[in-house]
């Protein structure tokens, strides 16, 4: 990200869920020729269907984007830019990515936004650092001790809930209802589709 425009956007690489509709968005909405997008994809090695196909050092291959629907493997996303796949050692098993995830959200959050800039300003200008948010479609039961690492940070990392889409996400909202006390009225929002 050099300021020149420059976008980049981690997600779980499958396409399923947030991964899927950021990535058709993308697709549709992000035609822009003076934006580049980077859509970066992090999911286990293990997790993706036919992950044997992609093996290879120095040679073009090429993947078919279609899953089985019987099986419990996820095909990538192919409107994605770039991949990194995280072997752990298990086979149909979310999680393995996690660390590495929050380890590159970090090293990029703290990136700074036009760097050449903020060296030539003076006092009383601040440098400010590449954003990070937590977006939550359904989600199992991993997504709620993500949600609840990024809401502990120092600053707390900004978390957006879309609720009906099921469960982690459901989850989230309720108790977000029910533990509301002097928040800001959104209630305005439930109906934006």
């Amino acid at each position: 990200m050099n300021g020149n425009g420059d976008t980049a956007c981690i997600f779980s690489v499958i396409y399923k869920g947030v991964s899927m509709y950021v990535g058709d968005a993308v697709k549709v909405y992000g035609t822009h020729e003076r934006r580049k997008r980077n859509i970066i994809g992090i999911t286990p090695w293990g997790l993706i269907e036919n992950h044997s196909d992609l093996i290879g050092r120095d040679v073009l291959r090429h993947y078919q984007t279609l899953g089985n629907p019987l099986s419990k493997r996820s095909s990538l996303n192919g409107l994605h830019s770039h991949f990194l796949l995280v072997d752990d050692g298990t086979l149909g098993k979310s999680g393995g990515q996690l660390d590495l995830r929050k380890k590159l959200e970090r090293h990029v959050h703290r990136q700074r936004i036009h760097p050449s800039e903020c060296e030539l300003w003076t006092c009383g200008h601040v440098c400010i650092q590449v954003p990070v948010v937590c977006v939550v479609v359904e989600g199992g039961p991993p997504v709620l001790a993500t949600v609840l690492e990024y809401v502990s940070r120092t600053p707390p990392v900004p978390v957006i809930v879309f609720e009906g889409t099921g469960r982690a996400a459901d989850l989230l909202a309720l108790i977000h209802k029910q533990t509301a006390v002097d928040r800001l009225d959104v209630s305005y929002l439930t109906n934006v589709h």
